[in-house]
């Protein structure tokens, strides 16, 4: 899993160097090109389908790299299930910020698998992911306008850039069991 986010996430790197270049030299033809009385049709709809096809390329990979976060999530969300039944379960692991682990695990896993709601309609959730963005910086601007999943960015807030980093946490978590 983590190899598949660390290649979605290189992937949208390179592809960004590519496209968004690309992306807003087609955008400046195709509102150049649309304020002129005698455009040429055929180059605006290629210049504004051109445009959309790079955005696509990148929302795409976005989102494998978005799934793939969460899927980390939901393994780390399970492993607290097991470990801990009761509602004990949300004060484990180092703080991050002022909140434990597994809370920031377990709410950010919430947010993932509830996204297209924007601003998370549970409260333990919102408050959860407003703290992450007061105190640890994690990026919520715009996120009930634009509604996705924050679990990229959890899974890079906590370091988590390899399998090891994640065992290394949820093995001290799991030693507290």
């Amino acid at each position: 899993m983590f190899d598949a986010l660390h290649a979605a996430e290189h992937q949208a790197e390179n592809e960004r160097r590519y496209l968004e270049p690309q992306f807003e030299y087609l955008r400046f033809q195709f509102e150049h090109w649309s304020q002129i009385e005698e455009y040429d049709d055929q180059r605006l709809n290629y210049a504004h389908s051109r445009a959309g096809e790079a955005h696509q390329a990148l929302l795409l990979i976005d989102t494998a790299a978005a799934a793939a976060a969460g899927s980390i999530l939901q393994i780390a969300k399970l492993c607290i299930s097991m470990a801990w039944p009761g509602t004990d379960r949300f004060s484990k692991g180092r703080m991050v910020g002022s909140q434990h682990l597994s809370r920031v695990i377990w709410q950010a896993r919430n947010q993932a698998l509830h996204f297209e709601e924007g601003m998370p309609r549970d409260r333990r959730t919102r408050e959860c992911i407003e703290a992450l963005s007061v105190e640890v910086g994690l990026d919520i601007r715009q996120l009930a306008e634009t509604p996705r999943s924050l679990a990229k960015d959890v899974v890079g807030l906590l370091g988590w850039h390899s399998y090891e980093g994640f065992a290394r946490d949820m093995c001290a978590m799991l030693d507290e069991a």
